[in-house]
């Protein structure tokens, strides 16, 4: 096999090698919070020459480098060296100070996210007025409301009242009648018309 279609190795999370990068010293205050983990132990960083996540190896020795790493995930073929491989990674970061600017960050999140999705409330259709009922629904309406005033027992102690309750039904019974009614039905409804002789 050749190096060019060699597949990508699984990055090492530590390395013996002494091989240092030539090129300029990675800072970590100039990364984005994100793209940085000072986690002991586990620190890694996103490289910004590949933009995938690579280990830091040394971390507490005198050159904090990043791990040599290929451009591509591990497995993939035809995959070659990053750039950004063995490079110096400048601590000028405490990591006091990157968990505090961590729990700031996650503490504004969580301030911008709401806490419980409020459901919203049911529509309730309005109820006609009394001009625009129909005169039928209207007269079962009246009875059942001029029983309840009356000197019934049962509908004043809050009991079953036998009255009441038909008035009621029958009150349903052709608000459900009128409802299923063709509307042609409706409106040929015979209507008052002054005679213009």
């Amino acid at each position: 096999m050749t190096s060019s279609t060699a597949p990508a190795k699984k990055r090492p999370t530590r390395t013996r090698t002494k091989t240092v990068s030539h090129r300029p010293e990675l800072l970590l205050s100039t990364l984005p919070l994100r793209e940085v983990s000072l986690f002991p132990g586990k620190e890694h960083l996103v490289c910004p020459d590949c933009k995938t996540w690579c280990p830091i190896t040394g971390g507490q020795t005198e050159t904090p480098k990043l791990v040599p790493h290929h451009t591509e995930r591990a497995g993939t073929p035809g995959a070659r060296r990053c750039s950004g491989s063995n490079r110096r990674v400048g601590y000028d970061v405490t990591i006091a100070a990157w968990e505090e600017h961590c729990f700031d960050a996650t503490t504004e999140t969580a301030a911008r996210r709401p806490t419980k999705v409020m459901p919203k409330k049911p529509t309730v259709p309005t109820a006609p007025a009394v001009t625009q009922m129909n005169p039928t629904t209207l007269r079962a309406r009246k009875e059942l409301a001029d029983h309840m005033v009356s000197d019934c027992r049962a509908c004043r102690s809050g009991r079953f009242c036998e009255p009441a309750a038909l008035l009621r039904r029958w009150a349903k019974r052709t608000q459900a009648e009128l409802a299923n009614l063709p509307q042609v039905a409706q409106s040929s409804a015979p209507n008052r018309v002054r005679s213009t002789a």
